[in-house]
């Protein structure tokens, strides 16, 4: 390294992090080495957010399959046999994904064909609370079934169903609810708190059209804003119904009532003001909004789409300069912050 950090220091503590690791050329050096720079530099940023947040760096420990995975594919094989038993052999229930993995997964098209060609001609597609938009909906479950009956010759002979969302569904509200449930009952009834919403947002907002995405989705800027906002404001509904009559809780730039999106906290954390152009607010600007309805106490809650991911944990308070949990807090499994401006 040369002076200056490519990955800055702990904002905690000073600490160089990464110590140890140099850079040997890159692709504007003398010493390119073409896309293989790339791949390197990407595994160097996790394992830069991996010592942020204070995870396992050192093989073979941190290519271990994490408790979330493993609650995840649980919870996948909750679903197929709760409806086994609900519908016995008048179902056969298998798992298809937009991008296979080698030995552990099926793609959609794979799975379709296996129905097609065992004979099923009744075909019913759903997919998990994450996405509720058309690009997901439509061009990445239900067309893909619909090429491979098409390629088979089936697809006119073929019923082909598909279960629909309306924003959030209810169980993924209901989890929201209780997660910010501590936070709110907290304080004193009557008390009144601004609800900051924090979602990702697309990585490449501004940009014409292009890439992949935007082959298969005309309107590819559009979706997850529409996802997005779609979900928030189903989820604070579901917040004014189970908490607005004992706490006021603010929603809105001025105090008020909308559902419009420039008048709601609503926000994407993984973009600095630049990248959103002024379209779409940072949390920065809503915390900022806040502060003049008179609430003296907020909650921001990351509620949509990579809660669970480093760029949201680490790259949201970056970009917003807001402090980041105690190592030794996170360590005990403490990952909340609460902190005064």
């Amino acid at each position: 390294m040369t002076g200056n950090l490519q990955f800055p220091a702990d904002p905690r503590t000073g600490e160089d992090l990464l110590e140890g690791w140099y850079l040997i050329g890159s692709a504007d050096t003398i010493l390119p080495n073409g896309l293989c720079d790339a791949n390197e530099l990407n595994n160097m940023i996790f394992i830069y957010y991996y010592k942020i947040m204070g995870l396992q760096t050192e093989p073979w420990t941190a290519a271990e399959v994490d408790e979330a995975h493993l609650f995840f594919e649980a919870k996948m094989a909750a679903t197929k046999t709760m409806l086994e038993n609900a519908f016995g052999d008048q179902i056969d229930v298998r798992d298809g994904y937009y991008t296979e993995v080698p030995g552990y997964t099926k793609h959609e098209l794979e799975v379709t064909e296996e129905f097609a060609t065992e004979g099923f001609r009744k075909i019913l597609t759903s997919r998990e609370t994450t996405d509720n938009n058309h690009y997901a909906n439509d061009f990445l479950v239900l067309n893909y079934v619909k090429e491979r009956l098409c390629e088979l010759g089936v697809l006119g002979e073929t019923e082909v169903h598909m279960t629909r969302q309306i924003g959030r569904t209810p169980e993924y509200n209901s989890m929201n609810v209780e997660h910010v449930r501590p936070y709110i009952e907290s304080y004193p009834e009557g008390s009144r708190i601004a609800i900051l919403y924090v979602t990702h947002g697309l990585s490449w907002p501004g940009r014409e059209t292009f890439g992949f995405m935007g082959v298969q989705h005309p309107w590819w800027k559009e979706v997850i804003h529409e996802n997005g906002y779609l979900n928030y404001l189903s989820w604070k509904k579901a917040l004014q119904k189970e908490f607005g009559d004992r706490y006021d809780l603010v929603f809105n730039i001025g105090g008020g009532e909308s559902d419009l999106l420039e008048d709601n906290f609503f926000s994407y954390g993984y973009f600095d003001p630049s990248r959103l152009n002024g379209d779409f607010y940072t949390v920065r600007e809503i915390i900022q909004m806040a502060k003049t309805t008179g609430a003296d106490k907020m909650i921001m809650v990351p509620g949509h789409w990579h809660g669970d991911a480093q760029d949201t944990q680490y790259i949201m308070r970056n970009h917003n300069n807001l402090p980041l949990v105690p190592m030794a807090d996170m360590q005990a499994g403490n990952l909340e912050l609460t902190y005064c401006e």
